[in-house]
């Protein structure tokens, strides 16, 4: 099982992982993309969310300076709206429900580095699901 398989299921994962470093590097190359747009490329920033996103709604809106760890692992309701600033460390799924307006310097971090030592200077690293919102079948955590 690959590490982003791992990742994907919630398990233990090594954060040091060439093709963790790989999809992080693709990720930052669209969000760069995405921050050097202006207001008015609004096509152009919905192409690159679709791209960089795992699902993103009608109506999404994203201040500049915008950044995430992987992106396919957010996904975003309709009529969303994310202040400035915004951080999002999507190794385990992170979900934005519709309606929701996010404030400035907002940080979404679902992971969790090894506590033990030895674990964590290997890379060990698992995260958890976030939920922002509220959904049909899951309660916003």
């Amino acid at each position: 099982m690959t590490e982003w398989e791992k990742l994907l299921r919630g398990q233990v994962y090594n954060d040091f992982d060439d093709d963790l470093f790989q999809r992080r590097g693709a990720a930052k190359k669209l969000f760069r993309a995405y921050n050097r747009t202006e207001d008015d490329e609004t096509e152009l920033r919905r192409s690159i969310l679709r791209e960089l996103l795992g699902s993103v709604g009608e109506n999404v809106w994203i201040e500049p300076d915008f950044r995430c760890e992987f992106g396919k692992n957010i996904t975003i309701g309709d009529n969303v709206y994310i202040n400035f600033g915004c951080v999002i460390l999507d190794c385990a799924e992170v979900t934005i429900g519709a309606n929701a307006l996010l404030g400035p310097n907002i940080g979404i971090y679902p992971v969790n580095h090894a506590l033990d030592a030895e674990e964590r200077i290997h890379g060990g690293c698992q995260g958890k699901p976030v939920r922002i919102g509220k959904k049909s079948g899951w309660a916003a955590t």
